[in-house]
């Protein structure tokens, strides 16, 4: 990575927008960074930090306070880096959050932190978070190993000389990419411990199986020796196996023994069954035998009254004859109705007709009239248009009026706040005028006392030339010095500035507010025909006026319109009107014609109906049909009476027939039937029945243990087997997983991960101690400490220092402010040489190193800076931040950054 083009805009003291084309500084050598102290020299670094990874180089400069307090309010805070790597050419720019003014309205708002990547071939990266994570895959390194590797910050150099093993882990796994070591030892570390939980859990399953396991007598067979206990469950099961099999032939013997019994009982209870068959049926048999001569005699009456039912018949008959006049009657009638009901119809519709011929006439008047009243409407639309459109003009130039009174507050309020500010600024340069006067006289006054002080007795004086000096001037308490009179004076004409400022932007302002007030004053007397001292209140009222106005030229407007609407829709009506009144007319004389028609053939009807009615008995048919049924159900009942005693009859005889037949069978079936003891059959059969259910019970149980006891059995075994082979598996992975995480009993804590970076490590203070010995005369010389100081920390990558003058190695704290610096530097120095020719491809061609050499004795200084030229001799850009005035004489390329006197700062290339 190595910066091409460098854009500060309102950021740390500088306040408007500096450009450092850093390409000018070329591809390799020193170049050096200068300028005033708190000018903003680590403010570059900063930037370039901060456009990277969206934090500053060092840890006490958060990103919230970048904000420049010189900037105006206007600008922006933004920073912006062209950089190139690998070939290609990016561009990232960025700016934190600050609060800034709003940009309608007055009050502040918080401007949110933002981030643009352009990367080769136009692909652009957004958001912050996601910038951020695309530079760090892009370099190689994140913000922390950034600054310790490639950009050593003010105050944060040492960090990586000093750092202890757990935090070297950590900044080598991302340089090093030794990440997939540490997951290796996490997999191991957790498959041991998941086999270990994987034999726990096999050993308790196997103590489960057996404590189900019990023997014949109740005894728990899991309370054995763990050697004892599968050959007692073996025992136990064939114990059972044994009991079972003789349990099933002692059941099958009592099965025959109950099934003999229950044969005699059923024999039994079938006999006793029959007996009370047959005294039932003797019992039915006598009681029927009554019943039997009572209804022959009922039988005998019902036959006795069938001449009333011929009779009957006969009457039928004749009325059954008549029926088909009475239905000619009911038809007559019904064709009465019908013509009564259509005259009705005829009369209600000539009625109706009438009515709407003369409802259609009223209407027909009505809508005439109404089309007459709406002439001249085409003349009152264009009428209200015109005055429309003057009214909506007029409201137009009111808004604008309006709107330029608004414009005018907003300046005299600003005129007011410059009027304020130059003030303010005035009193501050005439206090500044003041006090720089008064120092004046008083360093005027003091030269007298200074010269008096330099007088000796003889010696002329340089101003009168006299060898004799009787009252020599004393010096004056509380003068100044010639510098703090020079700095007064640089005071007060800044403050002499400021107010000249302050004074040219409140005369502009006034002028724009006279300017503002001219174009008020004309709009005034076009619109309200004078000048007012509110004349934004009036135009506010002649605009409520002008709504009104509007509104109701747009009624007008659409009364108007929709005059003209209607009377194109009268016209459709009127002619429907008069043609529905025509057929009105037509349809009420065809009515009256078919009204006389109908009542003559009604007439006819009704003389034809009144005859045939005269020579019938009954009304209608109805009453004839009505006596004929009443008829019917006399005959149908004297039929029903004699059928149901007759049936009653041959029923009551077929059963005295069946139960005498039943009793004879009965007791033919009994003549020859056995005495049995009932109760002794029973009472043996209990005893039976009890026999086996003891029996069954204990097989039950027995066939309980068996399934549990093998269940037991072929799961213990299983279960055994598996944990023979997983604690063997084991013995070696847990002694695995320890070498790996460095956690071996006795044994240094050296993981794998950590084993693996101390190659690395080694490389690195190989590379470093080239330019240590050499900045050091071959003194001191970098040492990774091969002995842990105890067995519960982690090491291997542990850092002393070897001082070859007394031949003592001991801890790289205990290294004087400028030694440490130049081991610090010399480490940092031999991880980058380092990290660019591992295979990780991390390619940093810029570094940056922030003070430091201040601490260095000349000699040291020399040797620091040839190390430091023949690390950027080739394609190595180094960049160094320094007062000594040594380096500024010996390296030619700056940056040279400067106070501003008006406020911030600014820089510029010097090569």
């Amino acid at each position: 990575m190595r910066p091409v083009r460098l854009v500060i805009t309102a950021f740390g003291p500088y306040a408007g927008r500096t450009v450092l084309e850093m390409d000018k500084l070329g591809k390799g050598g020193l170049y050096l960074i200068t300028g005033d102290t708190g000018a903003g020299k680590t403010t570059i670094f900063d930037a370039i930090t901060f456009a990277l990874y969206g934090e500053a180089s060092g840890a006490n400069r958060e990103p919230s306070m970048l904000r420049s307090k010189y900037a105006d309010p206007d600008t922006p805070t933004e920073v912006e880096l062209i950089f190139s790597h690998a070939g290609g050419l990016y561009t990232v720019r960025r700016n934190p959050e600050y609060e800034r003014p709003a940009l309608r309205g007055s009050g502040m708002v918080t401007q949110r932190a933002e981030a643009v990547l352009v990367c080769p071939g136009d692909r652009i990266i957004t958001k912050p978070r996601e910038v951020t994570a695309a530079v760090c895959e892009l370099l190689g390194v994140n913000r922390e190993q950034f600054s310790q590797v490639a950009m050593l910050a003010q105050g944060e150099f040492l960090r990586l000389l000093l750092e202890d093993t757990p935090d070297r882990i950590k900044i080598f796994r991302q340089i090093f990419k030794t990440a997939p070591y540490l997951k290796l030892q996490e997999k191991l570390r957790a498959d041991a411990s998941e086999l270990a939980r994987e034999c726990e859990l096999l050993r308790s399953g196997a103590k489960q199986f057996i404590a189900g396991a019990v023997a014949a007598d109740g005894r728990r067979l899991g309370d054995l020796p763990p050697d004892e206990v599968l050959d007692a469950i073996k025992r136990a099961i064939e114990s059972d196996r044994e009991f079972i099999k003789n349990s099933e032939i002692s059941i099958a013997e009592l099965d025959k023994l109950l099934e003999e019994a229950d044969r005699t009982i059923g024999r039994a209870e079938e006999i006793r069954r029959l007996g009370e068959s047959l005294e039932s049926a003797r019992e039915e048999l006598a009681k029927h035998r009554p019943l039997l001569s009572q209804l022959e005699v009922e039988l005998a009456a019902e036959v006795a009254k069938g001449g009333e039912c011929e009779k009957l018949g006969e009457r039928v008959a004749a009325l059954t004859a008549e029926l088909p006049q009475y239905a000619e009657l009911d038809a007559q009638r019904d064709e009465i109705a019908q013509r009564r009901a259509a005259l009705g119809k005829l009369s209600d519709d000539y009625a109706a007709c009438k009515e709407k011929g003369s409802t259609a006439a009223t209407v027909l008047a009505e809508l005439k009239a109404e089309l007459a009243s709406l002439a001249g409407a085409e003349g009152e639309r264009e009428a209200a248009s015109a005055a429309l459109i003057r009214t909506c003009e007029r409201r137009e130039a009111l808004g604008s009026l309006v709107s330029a009174t608004d414009e005018f507050a907003a300046l005299e309020r600003r005129l007011q706040f410059a009027r304020e500010k130059y003030a303010e600024a005035a009193a501050i340069s005439e206090r500044l005028r003041a006090e720089y006067s008064r120092k004046y006289r008083l360093f005027l006054d003091a030269q007298a006392g200074v010269l008096a002080g330099t007088l000796a007795d003889g010696a002329p004086c340089p101003v009168c030339g006299s060898t004799e000096h009787p009252n020599p001037a004393k010096p004056t308490e509380g003068a100044p010095t010639e510098a703090e009179l020079e700095r007064a004076k640089l005071a007060a004409d800044r403050a002499g500035e400021e107010e000249r400022s302050a004074s040219a932007t409140a005369a502009n302002l006034a002028g724009q507010v006279d300017a503002r007030q001219g174009e008020i004053n004309t709009l005034c007397v076009s619109l309200l025909g004078v000048t007012l001292d509110d004349p934004a209140q009036a135009a506010k009222a002649a605009l409520v006026l002008c709504d009104e106005e509007i509104a109701l030229h747009e009624e007008a407007l659409h009364s108007a319109e929709r005059k003209i609407s209607r009377r194109a829709d009268l016209d459709k009506h009127i002619a429907e009107r008069e043609r529905e009144l025509t057929v009105f007319t037509a349809q009420a004389g065809e009515m009256e014609r078919s009204i006389a028609s109908v009542d003559g053939e009604l007439r006819s009807l009704v003389a034809g109906a009144a005859a045939l009615a005269a020579r019938l008995e009954f009304e209608n048919k109805a009453g004839a049909e009505a006596e004929i049924a009443a008829l019917n159900a006399r005959r149908n009942a004297m039929r029903e009476a004699l059928a149901a005693a007759q049936k009653r009859h041959d029923e009551c005889a077929a059963a005295v027939n069946d139960l005498a037949g039943q009793v004879r069978s009965l007791e033919e079936q009994l003549a020859g039937a056995p005495q049995i003891e009932l109760d002794a059959v029973l009472e043996k059969r209990a005893k039976t029945a009890a026999d086996k259910d003891a029996i069954s019970r204990e097989a039950a149980k027995a066939n309980g243990r068996l399934t549990a006891n093998i269940a037991a059995l072929e799961g213990a075994r299983e279960k055994i087997s598996r944990l023979t082979e997983a604690e063997e598996k084991l013995k070696w992975l847990k002694t695995l997983s320890d070498t790996a995480n460095g956690t071996l009993q006795g044994r240094e804590r050296l993981m794998l991960e950590t084993y693996v970076q101390t190659a690395y490590f080694d490389r690195v203070l190989a590379r470093a101690n080239i330019r240590l010995m050499s900045m050091t005369g071959g003194q001191y010389e970098l040492v990774r400490r091969s002995v842990a100081s105890d067995l519960r920390s982690q090491c291997g990558l542990d850092l002393d220092v070897c001082d070859h003058y007394n031949g003592t190695t001991r801890s790289v704290r205990t290294l004087s402010g400028g030694e440490s610096f130049l081991a610090s530097l010399s480490l940092a120095l031999g991880l980058s040489d380092e990290v660019q020719s591992a295979a990780g491809g991390i390619m940093l061609d810029t570094m940056f190193v922030d003070e430091g050499f201040g601490s260095l004795d000349d000699e040291t200084l020399r040797m620091a800076i040839n190390a430091l030229n023949g690390l950027a001799a080739g394609n190595r850009l180094v960049g160094i931040i320094s007062h000594v005035a040594e380096l500024k004489d010996r390296i030619d390329r700056q940056i040279v950054v400067k106070k501003d006197r008006a406020g911030g700062s600014r820089a510029e290339i010097v090569v």
